[in-house]
């Protein structure tokens, strides 16, 4: 908040909702942790659970290990989550790191930051599973790559009911990458809310997805 990373009126929003929803066992995936301001959270929230938090930029991480203070509730991963394992193509914003992505085309439209193509790890929620528990509360801010990640844990979301809160543009940006990330969700079962100002929900119509408060973007939660 200090340094203008994180904007008031939307994450506001989100940090009250998670204080509200928050139990002592959760588990919490915060995927494109950045810093670790909602993994810090999390973790003085969430007491006897897990926090997994997933970020790619070396420099980045190297932030959310100190300001993790060596939680042992607290497992970092330096990757990127996806629909596929490997090595991926990763666009480092400048001087933005939190606009970087994984999507070219979007890179591309954000013409107020520069990009440098650097390879990170990449695996999908599904297999990061088979060897850790699973999440009952995800956050997913990455820039785009939305519908990959929802892709990359399909068998998951098909069969279990996590809380999803996740970033959702508007205009011609919300139309290529956050609707299809949307439809996904409502294809598997999950209907969507707006976070108001105290943190408690309100039921949206999917109509309406691209009807959001502010310029650019909103934090929305998904529920089944």
């Amino acid at each position: 908040f200090l340094f203008g990373t994180l904007g008031h009126e939307n994450e506001d929003k989100v940090t009250r909702f998670l204080i509200k929803t928050f139990r002592p066992s959760d588990i919490f995936y915060d995927i494109g942790a950045s810093y670790g301001f909602y993994t810090y959270l999390a973790a003085a929230c969430i007491t006897k659970g897990e926090i997994h938090a997933f970020e790619p930029l070396p420099d980045v991480f190297s932030f959310l290990q100190h300001n993790a203070h060596k939680n042992p509730r607290c497992l970092l991963n330096n990757c990127v989550l996806s629909d596929r394992e490997g090595e991926v193509a990763f666009y480092k914003g400048y001087p933005s790191t939190v606009s970087s992505t994984m999507v070219q085309k979007v890179a591309h439209m954000n013409t107020w930051n520069e990009y440098k193509s650097i390879e990170v790890p990449s695996t999908t929620l599904d297999l990061y599973m088979k060897n850790h528990k699973s999440p009952t509360i995800l956050k997913i801010d990455a820039e785009g790559a939305e519908t990959l990640i929802i892709k990359g844990g399909r068998e998951f979301f098909s069969q279990n009911s996590p809380t999803i809160i996740m970033e959702i543009w508007n205009g011609e940006k919300g139309k290529q990458f956050s609707l299809p990330a949307a439809q996904e969700l409502f294809s598997l079962g999950y209907a969507l809310y707006d976070i108001l100002q105290d943190g408690t929900l309100k039921k949206k119509e999917q109509s309406r997805i691209l009807s959001f408060v502010g310029d650019s973007f909103d934090n929305v939660v998904f529920r089944k």
